[in-house]
């Protein structure tokens, strides 16, 4: 279970502290960007990582499966206004207009969105997280925030396990078998896992309290950088950096 969730090392050898500086720069390229070249170089990069480190490219495609549903819709949504028609679909009682300056608006806007997902995506598969955790740290990232992300993180795997054990109990109990099942087994399933986090985060809290936590958590002790991964990572910034000039 924790595979799915966290790398067992560091995937691609990177200081994770470069890592995230690298990432942010490419997040501001890609949001600043115009056009669909940049974007789509940026995708494919990210899709490279998983084979190169040689991981699971199942998990890379999960990690952005959800946000490119919620892509799918915004495109769709965008294409339904515009001034230059066209398609017309004929429905019912009420046509649908689809316009190709908004459909170009919404793809541009969607390729923008995947590629900073996609390579969010590949940091993350490719790092562990409490050498995230450390990098925020170094990177003054406020300590209360990478205190609740390092138990939120850390309480997301019971949860999912939780999520699993109802799940299946209510699947053998033939819970899902008619769409009104469906709906109220999701309900329960749902107002279960609330309840179960709300509990989690109680015990947590007086965990916590019992063992004299005062506010500050140990963290990743972060190496001094090497030579080659800060030339790496020069390197590959100003490599996207003029891709972004040229065609960005």
């Amino acid at each position: 279970m924790s595979s799915f969730f966290e790398p067992k090392k560091n995937a691609l050898g990177l200081d994770a502290r470069l890592k995230l500086i690298a990432l942010a720069l490419l997040l501001a390229l890609v949001l600043s960007s115009r056009g669909f070249a940049f974007p789509l170089t940026i995708i494919s990069f990210s899709m490279l990582v998983p084979i190169v480190a040689k991981l699971p490219l199942k998990r890379m495609l999960l990690r952005v499966l959800e946000p490119a549903v919620i892509i799918a819709m915004l495109v769709a949504l965008k294409s339904l206004s515009g001034k230059d028609l066209l398609y017309l679909v004929p429905l019912p009682g009420h046509p649908l207009s689809i316009y190709s300056d908004g459909l170009m608006e919404g793809l541009e806007l969607g390729v923008r969105i995947m590629a900073a997902m996609g390579a969010t995506a590949a940091v993350s598969l490719s790092t562990p997280f409490a050498e995230l955790l450390g990098a925020l740290s170094w990177l003054r990232v406020p300590g209360p925030f990478v205190e609740v992300a390092l138990f939120a993180y850390r309480y997301m795997r019971n949860l999912f396990e939780d999520a699993q054990v109802i799940y299946n109990s209510q699947k053998t109990r033939l819970g899902y078998s008619t769409m009104r099942l469906t709906l109220s087994s999701m309900g329960t399933l749902a107002g279960s896992l609330v309840i179960k986090a709300f509990d989690q985060a109680e015990a947590t809290a007086a965990s916590l309290h019992q063992r004299g936590y005062d506010g500050t958590l140990p963290l990743y002790d972060n190496r001094p950088f090497r030579a080659w991964e800060v030339l790496t990572a020069i390197v590959f910034v100003a490599a996207m950096a003029g891709i972004w000039m040229r065609w960005g």
